[in-house]
């Protein structure tokens, strides 16, 4: 019984003894790691607070994201104290980083109460802790003064005061970074595509943009179809505005009683967000407040020209939006005449059939060419207000001409309506109803003539 009993047992005491040696290598292994984070066993998916606790200030930020780069980026995280912000890309990354990669350089064991006090760890000047949202706490290093050599600091973990180690300064630097240093310094966070309507009020007048489908409308002073390539610059502009200098919270400089742009951008979701743009100094810039930034910042001089904008800035010469490459079929209709359709053969410029009317010749491929640069030539004299009551322009409901261009793919198709003729002899138009414009009467004129080549015999 007794070799029956051995021979279950013994097996039983060789696994525990393994384990309790695995587990306990495991322990030394930690406690003699040379990365402070494995030392402490952090666990980076559930790193949820980093709290920098400094003598004149406390660093608080919080994940509120969770990408797949490791920590994760300037989006996953957000400073909470001393106040709410974002946070700048580049110091976030080198303060994540330092966390991961700071090592223990020399290790101190039985430290006496004396010994902290000569460390400068019984009141430490820089504390760093890491915590779960769950409350637990993955790391709390507390650093102390420089050792005699200069080159490290002094630190522990605040559970384990009998052991210290040294860590060097060029791992302590980035945990001394100030909240001013790690917040992000755009003025606005801004994604062109969450916003409905921008409003842009300065000493050239007050604009109000508003989205249409896939493009953007200029609604007041008057309206019309915004030109895409000058909303894209604005768009950047805004994108790029930094923050060149931050101003305390209880700022009260004189320059930030003025008002010299306000832009206000209404997103989607509803919310609004509200830049400003005050008074100048000469020497610094412009002081500015924006509800994305929790304190008043300076930007540079020159934002003032790029968002103090005149209406006409945003007016586009271009009414056909298709490449010329990419047109497929054009379509003119006339009340009075027959409709002229031509409809695209090949790749060439001449690659044309007509369509209608039915029963002409043939046409030259000069002709198609010549036609097609009628067609791209019209571009506006003017902007104009929209109609006070239908008909004024003779837009509707009989129009003088309509211009259909349908691209090769399934895109919507552009439509000129061309209406009466103005005093000067110019042509009232609109492409969509919405913006309308006068169309010189020499270019109208020409169209006139490249589309009557194809109603007659040559």
């Amino acid at each position: 019984m007794k070799i029956r009993y051995n021979l279950i047992f013994m097996p039983l005491l060789i696994i525990c003894a393994v384990a309790v040696w695995y587990f306990t290598q495991q322990d030394i292994r930690h406690q003699t790691a040379l990365r402070l984070a494995d030392r402490s066993l952090v666990d980076i998916e559930s790193l949820d607070i980093i709290e920098i606790i400094q003598a004149d200030e406390i660093i608080r930020l919080e994940r509120v994201g969770h990408s797949s780069e490791g920590f994760g980026t300037a989006l996953d995280w957000k400073i909470t104290r001393p106040w709410s912000a974002g946070c700048d890309p580049p110091a976030l990354a080198e303060l994540l980083d330092s966390i991961i990669t700071a090592e223990a350089e020399r290790d101190f064991t039985d430290v006496t109460e004396d010994q902290l006090q000569e460390y400068g760890l019984l009141e430490p000047a820089l504390e760093l802790k890491l915590m779960s949202t769950e409350g637990s706490v993955q790391m709390d290093l507390a650093i102390g003064v420089t050792n005699p050599s200069g080159a490290s600091r002094y630190a522990y973990f605040t559970n384990d005061p009998q052991n210290c180690f040294l860590v060097a300064i060029y791992d302590v630097r980035p945990f001394e970074v100030k909240a001013e240093e790690l917040r992000d310094t755009r003025a606005v966070d801004f994604e062109s595509t969450e916003y409905v309507s921008i409003q842009l009020s300065s000493v050239q007048g007050d604009l109000l943009f508003e989205r249409h489908n896939q493009s953007w409308l200029l609604t007041s002073p008057q309206t019309f179809e915004a030109n895409p390539d000058r909303m894209e610059i604005l768009f950047q502009n805004i994108r790029e505005l930094r923050a060149v200098e931050f101003l305390p919270v209880d700022a009260s400089d004189p320059e930030l009683n003025a008002v010299s742009v306000e832009l206000k951008l209404h997103k989607q979701n509803g919310s609004l967000v509200v830049l400003t743009l005050h008074g100048e100094d000469i020497s610094r810039g412009y002081f500015t407040s924006s509800s994305y930034q929790p304190t008043s910042f300076i930007t540079e001089a020159y934002i003032y020209e790029r968002l103090a904008l005149r209406p006409e800035v945003f007016f586009t010469q271009t009414l056909i939006r298709i490449p010329r490459g990419g047109v497929f079929r054009v379509l003119v209709r006339e009340p009075d005449a027959d409709n002229v359709e031509i409809e695209r053969t090949g790749s060439g410029e001449g690659d044309w059939r007509l369509l209608r009317p039915s029963g002409t010749p043939r046409r030259s491929a000069q002709a198609y060419v010549s036609f097609i640069e009628s067609v791209f030539d019209l571009r506006p004299a003017a902007r104009i207000p929209p109609p006070d009551r239908p008909g004024e322009y003779g837009l509707e409901p009989v129009f003088f001409m309509l211009i259909e261009v349908y691209p090769e793919s399934g895109e919507d198709q552009t439509e000129i309506y061309i209406g009466d003729r103005n005093s000067d002899g110019n042509y009232y138009s609109t492409t969509d109803f919405i913006s309308f414009i006068l169309l010189p009467a020499d270019l109208v004129q020409n169209f006139i003539n490249a589309t009557d080549s194809f109603r007659s015999a040559d």
